[in-house]
């Protein structure tokens, strides 16, 4: 990544404040980085919803290797709008809501420590650029791959069919989602792991 996607990722890290769509679209291909992958930068919504293809994805890495300021400002707050709402910034929310209710709770004067209360953890999934592969049946050198790390050996569905095991923490994170959005956004299909302090740990 260049230094300037560098900077921008830490000056745009409260992209919240950025309205995007005013931002005027770069010329993709025009750049030498993004000229075979323009069509898919082009057709790019801004706050379109649903999950992003891996083309959208390959695109977005191309993009951070242009060597121009404004476009990468342009893509850097353009995918941060997209996945703001997604489950990780759910749980966040839901997280500090948790500290806050249960400090209230306990008649405390601070939210207590985050690792002291339950919590919503997400294994968000990672764009990454192969530098060397052993096995090019798995990977090649140059392509641009999306890894969800999950350290656990098996998957336990929270909120599926109605028919998984209730616990509370998932079901109160999948209806405070659905609350805090409107009715426009439901965590659904949620997996993972539950472990010893009764953290729920989510696939992304």
């Amino acid at each position: 990544m260049s230094a300037d996607a560098q900077s921008l990722l830490e000056k745009y890290k409260d992209a919240e404040t950025v309205n995007v769509q005013a931002m005027q679209k770069p010329n993709w291909g025009g750049f030498s980085a993004t000229a075979g992958c323009a069509a898919t930068l082009n057709e790019f919504q801004v706050g379109a919803s649903g999950k992003l293809s891996k083309s959208s994805v390959d695109a977005f890495m191309a993009a951070l290797k242009v060597d121009d300021a404004t476009a990468l400002q342009y893509i850097l707050t353009a995918v941060y709008d997209a996945l703001r709402s997604d489950a990780s910034n759910y749980a966040a929310r839901f997280n500090e809501h948790l500290r806050r209710a249960f400090g209230a709770e306990i008649g405390g004067q601070e939210p207590p420590p985050t690792h002291s209360v339950p919590s919503v953890r997400v294994c968000g999934a990672v764009g990454v650029e192969v530098i060397k592969s052993s096995n090019s049946e798995f990977a090649l050198q140059g392509q641009a791959l999306v890894l969800v790390p999950y350290p656990f050996p098996e998957v336990k569905k929270f909120v599926f069919d109605g028919s998984e095991d209730f616990l509370e923490i998932p079901q109160a994170f999948f209806h405070h989602a659905a609350f805090t959005s409107g009715g426009r956004d439901f965590v659904c299909d949620l997996q993972g792991h539950e472990d010893e302090e009764s953290n729920i740990i989510l696939i992304g």
